[in-house]
Parts: structure tokens; sequence; C-alpha cells
């Protein structure tokens, strides 16, 4: 048995049956990837399975089947020859720190002691969906020069008229008439803005009574701070303020 028979083997067996198990090693597993986008999203790519290995535990029973019918051999000497290439593996990644297996990929040892597996770029392990292709979504259609363009045979653009620069109608503009005033005299806009901008006497009272009122407002807060007996003696009288100075108010 050689390596290439060990690798497809693996393939073939992945493919049919979606697991098959490398004794002393672990199982490859195929899975299935969705459909992407790539390309900013203008193109898609379809949904494909590819080949991954994990380790564990387990019998290769499946694989001794295979090679006892592919070569015509027992399963006690099929078991046999799977156990030498697998200790074959085993003996380079301890040596190199990886292993290949030809047209499957490559065991890879990290210092942890973990194997890994890297599929081998052309593997194709997608069954039937290895027949579908990428799609671009982008228009393929681009303008060429306008002398490449199809024409219709026998057609002739129309010959456009050159315009008669003698005969254009000449424009006439009427004068914009100014609004007078009943004494005959054109308005002028400055003295209107000042008109606009003095105010009528109901404002200029708001306005004092306005100040009043913050001014009152003023005075009874600064005689709150400074004159509180004062403003006492105003509001309360001698009886109230004795109640008031009992209870400590």
């Amino acid at each position: 048995m050689t390596p290439e028979t060990l690798s497809g083997l693996i393939a073939q067996l992945a493919v049919e049956n979606g697991r098959v198990m490398l004794p002393q090693m672990g199982a490859f597993v195929v899975e299935t990837a969705p459909a992407s986008f790539s390309d900013k999203g203008f193109t898609l790519h379809p949904p494909y399975r590819k080949l991954i290995f994990r380790e564990s535990q387990g019998d290769g029973t499946l694989l001794y089947d295979a090679l006892s019918r592919q070569e015509r051999i027992s399963l006690m000497q099929a078991q046999a020859e799977v156990a030498a290439q697998v200790r074959h593996i085993i003996e380079e990644l301890d040596e190199d720190g990886q292993a290949e297996l030809p047209a499957l990929g490559k065991f890879k040892k990290t210092l942890s002691g973990t194997i890994l597996f890297v599929a081998d770029e052309d593997l194709d392990v997608s069954g039937e969906l290895m027949a579908l292709d990428a799609v671009s979504l982008k228009t393929q259609v681009k303008p060429g020069p306008l002398s490449e363009r199809e024409t219709p045979s026998g057609w002739e653009p129309e010959p456009v008229p050159e315009p008669d620069v003698d005969s254009e109608p000449e424009i006439e503009l009427e004068p914009v008439s100014v609004s007078e005033n009943e004494s005959g005299e054109v308005p002028d806009p400055a003295s209107e803005e000042d008109s606009r901008r003095r105010m009528s006497p109901a404002g200029i009272l708001a306005i004092c009574l306005a100040a009043l009122c913050l001014l009152a407002v003023m005075l009874f807060y600064l005689g709150v701070f400074f004159f509180p007996d004062v403003l006492d003696n105003l509001l309360y009288s001698e009886e109230e303020l004795d109640l008031l100075s009992f209870f400590g108010l």
C-alpha cells in the first residue's frame, strides 16, 4: 500500500460517507459551507464542502474494508498495511513536524502536540456541488465608441436647420414703475426702515412696567437679606412677633 493509495481511499470514503477514521490519529470529516459573497457583494459563490481533520479515537473498519476490496486482500492484511502507513506518518510528525498525504493535504504538529490538517488546494470533495460556478452580479455591457454602434441599414440622420440670425425677434424691456406716495414723491427706503424701527407708545409703556416690576422684586429680596426686622414689623403685629420669637421662628 502506497501513500497515494491511502489518500485516494480517504477522499473517496469521505465523499461517500461524510466521515472516515484513520486509526490511532483521528477522523476526516466532510463539512458543508454555505453560499457566500465576495468582491464587495458582487460575486456569489455557491455552497461547497471541505475536508477537515479532528483528533479522536476509533477503529478503521471502513478503511480496512475498502482497502481489502480494492486490493483483493484479507482484512488482517489490510489492517497491517494501514497501520504501517499510520506509523510512518507519526514518525514524520515527530521528526519534521509535518507529514504529507499526496493529493490530500498535510499534517502539521504544533509545539503543544496538537495535530492540524491543511487540505490540498486542488482537493475537491464537493460531490454534486462541484458543477456549480460563481455568479457575478456585475453588468458586463460596456458602451463602445459612437462610430462602432450598430444603426439600422438605410437610416440617415435628418439635417438640423441652421438658425437665421437676421430673423431673431427683438425683445423689448418694459420699464418698471415705482409707486409714489400721495404727495407725488418717491418714498425713501431708508426712511421706511426707520419708521418700522420706531416703537409704539404701548410698547414703551409695557417695557417700563416690566422694569418697575423687576426693580420691586429686587428691592424685596434685598430687604429680606439686609433688613429682615423692618419687614417683620411691617408684616406682623407685636403679639405675632412674640409668638414667632417664642417658637424660634
